[in-house]
């Protein structure tokens, strides 16, 4: 189901005997959300041909938009914006969950809670292998005597990948097109201008979840917190 789709590929990412590339290590991660949603927005998409079943039995047609049933089709939006939430926001865990075991010992993060209650086991195992592979070099100019340690790839760059993970999890909601109000069928894309068009989508009220917008501000602090300590 939709609340059950977890968008990281946690028990992988948590058994690899070798670290990975940075790009290895993204397009794996990208790979996996992206299967995960495909299922998902599937069982979206069949939701809406259930519900316009039922109405053939209940209203003697067909038409996805039955006056009869608009306090269903709303039922039913309410249903699928919970399982989005529990999708996206277990999603950002497991995600932190990865960044945090990656972290040495001495490093690790205080657990964080909710209302007291962890929701990040944030203990670490020490054995096991990095997630991303970092090349340091030492620089050298016997003209300037300019030393210094070139790291590959770049802070920045490790830094930018990590956060641009965290916020496709988050932006995952993009995919699952709202239905017309009142009606269990999908908006069709609106035109702005010549080049550009607007689907609407259930990211609009995601995004604005205290519980998501809680949790991926922690999960940035995660990612800058493994930065600081490679």
């Amino acid at each position: 189901t939709i609340q059950q789709t977890r968008l990281v590929d946690v028990d992988t990412l948590t058994t690899i005997q070798e670290p990975l590339t940075l790009d290895a290590f993204y397009e794996s991660v990208e790979r996996y959300r992206e299967q995960q949603l495909e299922k998902a927005v599937a069982a979206y998409q069949s939701i809406g041909r259930v519900l316009v079943i039922i109405e053939q039995h209940v209203c003697d047609s067909n038409t996805g938009w039955a006056k009869q049933m608009k306090y269903y089709y709303q039922y039913w939006e309410k249903r699928i914006f919970f399982a989005l939430t529990t999708m996206i926001s277990h999603s950002l865990l497991d995600f932190q969950r990865i960044l945090n075991r990656a972290l040495p010992g001495p490093h690790k993060p205080a657990a964080l809670t909710r209302n007291g209650v962890p929701i990040v086991n944030a203990q670490t195992d020490n054995t096991l292998a990095p997630l991303i592979s970092v090349v340091a070099s030492l620089r050298s100019d016997g003209d300037t005597n300019d030393n210094g340690l070139i790291i590959t790839p770049t802070i920045l760059h490790i830094l930018d990948t990590l956060s641009h993970i965290q916020n496709n999890i988050t932006q995952s909601a993009r995919n699952f097109t709202r239905w017309m109000k009142n009606t269990c069928k999908e908006c069709a894309p609106v035109v702005v201008s010549d080049d550009k068009t607007i689907t609407y989508t259930f990211v609009n009220d995601t995004d604005r979840t205290p519980l998501i917008k809680e949790i991926a501000g922690t999960g940035y602090h995660v990612v800058q917190n493994t930065i600081n300590h490679l």
